[in-house]
């Protein structure tokens, strides 16, 4: 795993990194099937939540994590 070769940033645990890269994983392989409801979802190692459509584009737009907003907190919400 990533999280073995890599130092993991603050705030994230070596769960949080493995899970964030099985889930990165799964979303580039087209021949797998993923539990993704929306398309065009990206996550952000260590985070491992998705990022999904427009709100994606806005966020790496503005440089992602390496922005004032760093790395995602949690999965999309909707205001219902």
């Amino acid at each position: 795993m990533r999280s073995d070769k890599e130092e993991i940033p603050g705030g994230f645990t070596k769960e949080e990194a493995n899970l964030a890269e099985i889930k990165e994983s799964h979303i580039l392989n087209e021949d797998n099937p993923t539990l993704n409801s929306a398309s065009g979802c990206k996550v952000y190692w260590p985070s491992p939540f998705e990022v999904c459509g427009a709100i994606r584009e806005l966020y790496d737009s503005v440089g992602g994590p390496k922005s004032l907003l760093t790395f995602p907190k949690s999965n999309e919400l909707t205001n219902s």
